[in-house]
């Protein structure tokens, strides 16, 4: 049987205080040795609206602030989203949906069940993230982290924001993105 490496941490949390001295040692010290390790650590930035939270704005962790996932707003900063020093990059985790009947926020699944449902947050859009991460990865076994999260930040779009198809091109994995939109346009 074949097994598939674990190539992504994500960290959908968040500290509402910041931690102290020894804390963030243990805390950095962690980060550095899942990427000594091979592993990319992906973080949210936090919904207080204010700067940002450990563990996004640790050294060695890309730390994801929310975009309004809506074509009229698309690109703006979630007005919840924390910002600032050690803000990599923004990823869809709010916008009201133009669908009569939907929700506010991204449309998800719950884990359990698969069940529809709407959520928003710096959560979601970091998971976003880490899944770009790890399928760019999958893809491309040879990618590092740090090439991949580096195609990732390297072709960001309208202000900052994951366009996960200029990355997939930007690491050599353009074929991936036009088979997959030639195959989603033929089922459509």
């Amino acid at each position: 049987s074949s097994s598939t490496p674990i190539t992504v941490v994500n960290l959908s949390l968040g500290s509402g205080t910041q931690p102290t001295g020894s804390e963030l040692e243990t805390l950095e010290n962690f980060v550095q040795s899942a990427n000594t390790h091979g592993l990319g650590v992906v973080a949210a930035a936090g919904n207080e609206g204010g700067p940002m939270q450990a563990p996004a704005d640790v050294e060695g962790v890309l730390g994801v602030g929310a975009s309004d996932a809506n074509p009229a707003n698309l690109g703006a900063i979630c007005p919840f989203s924390n910002r600032g020093a050690g803000l990599a990059l923004l990823a869809p985790g709010c916008g009201s949906q133009s669908e009569p009947g939907a929700g506010n926020g991204i449309e998800i699944a719950f884990s359990d069940d698969g069940a529809p449902a709407w959520a928003e947050g710096t959560s979601e859009a970091s998971v976003l993230v880490s899944a770009a991460e790890a399928s760019m990865r999958a893809y491309s076994p040879t990618l590092s982290y740090s090439q991949a999260q580096g195609c990732i930040t390297s072709t960001l779009a309208n202000g900052g924001n994951l366009d996960v198809a200029a990355a997939f091109d930007a690491c050599g994995l353009g074929q991936v993105v036009s088979e997959g939109m030639a195959a989603y346009r033929a089922a459509n």
